[in-house]
């Protein structure tokens, strides 16, 4: 549901950087990295929890928890997983191609790794 809100900046950031925990009628509680911390001002919490209130229809409040060590399930994790699968996909399939395969045998090309990007 984050996703689907209209925020942007700093706010759209906290919102693809956090886990949500648990909720109740008016009070969210999300969980983030501590690293990331920096991205819960007062303001941004405060922004934040106005666009789930106008989403949900009625006053949220939200919190923020620090939590080390495990590996949380955000938005930008997500991306992040899914551009490194479309990533190695790419390489693959260029190192499978027939072609390039050729190139590098009979005239010893080589692939500039940072030159591959995956099809959008």
């Amino acid at each position: 549901m984050l996703e689907q809100l209209d925020i942007a900046g700093q706010v759209r950031e906290l919102a693809r950087n956090v886990q949500l925990k648990s909720r109740s009628e008016d009070r969210w509680e999300f969980i983030i990295a501590p690293a990331l911390r920096h991205l819960g001002s007062a303001a941004c919490l405060d922004r934040l929890g106005q666009a789930i209130s106008a989403r949900v229809g009625h006053p949220v409040r939200i919190r923020l928890v620090d939590e080390a060590g495990s590996e949380l399930r955000t938005a930008a994790s997500l991306e992040e997983q899914a551009m490194r699968r479309n990533m190695s996909e790419a390489e693959r399939a260029i190192a499978d191609d027939p072609t390039v395969r050729e190139l590098k045998e009979q005239m010893g090309a080589v692939i500039v790794e940072d030159s591959i990007q995956p099809l959008q």
